[in-house]
């Protein structure tokens, strides 16, 4: 029984309606979830890498909206990878060196070429956590290359307007190489960690950019938003040696409970398991991917009956 794997090639001159891109998403069984378009641009008021979801009366939040990414290649010639995060109408539609975009397992994996440096970027959501790993990989280039990453925060709830919540006040606490984001006193941090030698958040002074949301105008909704930034990550890619970027709403101590490839691997091997629990002819091929994402759908929502019903053998599930 072979993992379900889902490719599409890309190629942006070709694709019907560039502004309106593939999407994606992945859930938690929360009710959270990670959803976005191939390209990594943001069009809808629901995209975001992590959409929390959190107790009453908070309910489903956008944490982080998105990034951007910059590589530095050994001839020091900075090329930026994935779609631009901000800006206005006109780069919707490109698609930063995507060369291919592929699901694994349900789960989106990127990869992108500049020049013969091929560079791969995986998401995974853990399950029951308010918790996602981005995992950048250099697969083919023989020098190290420097990744310099942007993140984007955007907190509101879902449901809201996306010119609503750009005047936040954030504040970065940082301890070493955990770093947290605060958003005033009724939400958790955002918890954001890198992996990697060597690894800094470069404090820059932050700011504060436009979002343009092309689904949102298409629909008649205001469509332009406020993102504000940190600063950046500075991170080095070497052949054979994974970087991983953890962000999540939950504790230290429940986000960086396993290391990030146990934790991955944990999350594959549930979603097999998913699959080896259906019908034989539920196994393979496209069939197997409806079971994964039937599971998306099922949810133990963040309540605080949930404990409860839990300690009483009755876990409250809904959909």
């Amino acid at each position: 029984m072979a993992d379900p794997v889902r490719v599409l090639t890309w190629n942006a001159g070709e694709d019907p309606d560039p502004e309106a891109p593939p999407e994606w998403l992945v859930a938690n069984g929360l009710g959270g979830f990670a959803s976005g378009t191939v390209t990594g641009v943001v069009t809808r008021r629901y995209h975001g890498l992590l959409i929390a979801a959190l107790p009453v009366p908070l309910g489903r939040m956008v944490m982080l909206e998105g990034l951007t990414e910059m590589l530095t290649l050994p001839d020091g010639h900075r090329v930026r990878i994935g779609a631009d995060q901000v800006g206005g109408e006109g780069i919707v539609a490109d698609p930063g060196h995507l060369s291919e975009f592929r699901q694994e397992l349900g789960l989106p994996v990127w990869r992108f070429d500049v020049d013969g440096v091929v560079v791969e970027r995986r998401l995974v959501m853990l399950h029951e956590q308010n918790t996602i790993l981005l995992v950048w990989r250099l697969v083919s280039g023989d020098k190290p290359v420097r990744l310099s990453l942007r993140p984007f925060l955007h907190v509101r709830p879902i449901e809201d307007r996306v010119s609503e919540g750009g005047n936040r006040g954030y504040r970065v606490i940082t301890d070493g190489n955990r770093h947290e984001i605060a958003v005033g006193h009724d939400l958790p941090t955002l918890k954001l960690q890198l992996s990697g030698r060597p690894a800094r958040l470069v404090l820059d002074g932050g700011g504060r950019c436009e979002v343009f949301y092309a689904w949102e105008a298409r629909r008649g909704y205001d469509c332009r938003g406020g993102v504000w930034y940190p600063g950046h990550f500075q991170v080095t890619l070497t052949p054979g040696q994974d970087v991983v970027l953890t962000a999540s709403t939950e504790s230290w101590e429940t986000a960086t409970a396993l290391l990030p490839r146990e934790a991955i691997s944990q999350e594959m091997n549930r979603r097999r398991a998913l699959i080896a629990a259906a019908h034989p002819t539920l196994r393979d091929g496209a069939a197997a991917e409806l079971v994964i994402a039937a599971d998306s759908f099922v949810i133990t929502p963040p309540r605080p009956e949930r404990v409860e019903a839990g300690a009483e053998g009755e876990p409250i599930r809904t959909v």
